[in-house]
């Protein structure tokens, strides 16, 4: 995980994206659909929050199948975790093929 730059697709509240922290990532963007979610991956951590604070960790709100989102610089590596077992088919999951 040293150094490279992580895509966390469906974040959830961010415990994936702030362990993929731990051992060394550059950096980790976690996406989610749910504003709620991402509100809660914010306030855990945050400044002087409860699990502790990441430079290179950032959330926000989008789909994963959102043409209009980019990152600043490619991913090495992209999770999904959360994200399959929410999908009611495969025909939904299709419109993540890039």
């Amino acid at each position: 995980m040293e150094g490279l730059d992580v895509l966390d697709v469906a974040s959830g509240e961010g415990r994936l994206s702030r362990l993929l922290m731990e051992p060394g990532a550059c950096s980790v963007v976690g996406t989610e659909i749910s504003s709620e979610m991402i509100a809660r991956a914010r306030q855990e951590h945050a400044p002087g929050g409860p699990v502790g604070h990441f430079d290179g960790l950032r959330h926000e709100t989008v789909s994963a199948s959102d043409e209009a989102f980019t990152l600043e610089k490619p991913a090495a590596l992209v999770t999904a975790l959360y994200l399959f077992h929410y999908a009611a088919s495969e025909e939904e999951l299709d419109c993540l093929d890039a």
